[in-house]
């Protein structure tokens, strides 16, 4: 048996991998990005611009400067007027101010000067045109910031599972550079580490 039991250096190993190899790496193609997923890219993937491109409400409530809210609690709650409300789908024709808030529901696009979200579940309307706070929010608490969903960016030799290549999708489009052939991620994992 003791031809199962030859030992070589690490260096040898990838010599012995590397020669196994073909002397070509893959072919180099473009593939519908919605085909991508399991796939290598073969350059560098950089999106034009974050997506999304704006800072946005992870949650149902008022959109906020956070330190409105500083000191409020259920025993000594703030007091926000309320400027308007985000639309959902579109960008606020409004800023807020020191003292203001605005409804936003999540995915909402933050007014200008808003920087963290109140739970609509911490606050209660006590008039029409006005909020009781009764917890307070930490700057950009509640916020996913501008390009939270997908920085944009992918390095030669990564692997597209397909949630990045629905971010791919949604910053380039319908195409992407993959390696081609029967060379996915998951073959080159098998090939390297069984």
């Amino acid at each position: 048996m003791s031809e199962f039991l030859k030992l070589v250096s690490p260096s040898e190993a990838l010599a012995l991998l590397m020669h196994s190899l073909p002397d070509s790496g893959p072919e180099e193609v473009l593939v519908n990005t919605l085909e991508a997923a399991g796939r290598v890219t073969a350059q560098d993937v950089r999106a034009p611009h974050p997506l999304p491109s704006f800072p946005r409400s992870s949650m149902d409530g008022y959109a906020v400067q956070a330190r409105d809210t500083f000191g409020a609690s259920e025993s000594l709650p703030g007091y926000l007027a309320i400027k308007g409300e985000v639309p959902m789908g579109a960008e606020p024709a409004f800023a807020i101010q020191s003292g203001q808030a605005a409804i936003i529901h999540t995915g909402g696009m933050l007014p200008e000067n808003a920087d963290a979200v109140v739970m609509l579940e911490q606050t209660e309307r006590t008039r029409n045109d006005e909020i009781t706070i009764y917890k307070v929010v930490a700057l950009g608490e509640n916020v996913i910031l501008g390009g939270g969903g997908c920085s944009g960016r992918g390095d030669r030799g990564t692997a597209w599972n397909p949630n990045p290549a629905g971010r791919n999708r949604g910053l380039h489009g319908t195409r992407n550079y993959a390696i081609a052939g029967s060379h996915t991620a998951e073959n080159w994992d098998t090939l390297l580490w069984r």
